[in-house]
């Protein structure tokens, strides 16, 4: 197959080198609280406070993976909701 251009194993590494950088920043600046640099990210709420809520252990695996999917935090998912549907004005 003459002028093909063989494919290199490692032609996407840099790439996912350049992925992983950035998922391991958002984890970090979700384990800290400081804002990370994506864009997108709601800043870190300086005045944190725990709730409990329960709901079934499916429902969490299923909210905690379309958090890890959409690179957010459960909280800043529930932050932005409240954002949306509870501030009037």
């Amino acid at each position: 197959m003459a002028g093909k251009k063989k494919d290199n194993m490692f032609g996407g590494f840099a790439a996912s080198a350049q992925q992983r950088k950035e998922q391991q920043e958002k984890i970090e600046a979700a384990v800290t609280g400081k804002p990370s640099p994506g864009p997108g990210r709601p800043a870190a709420i300086e005045d944190k406070t725990t709730i409990t809520l329960s709901i079934s252990k499916g429902d969490k695996a299923v909210f905690k993976r379309w958090a890890m999917d959409h690179e957010t935090t459960m909280s800043d998912i529930l932050h932005d909701w409240i954002m949306k549907n509870c501030i009037e004005g």
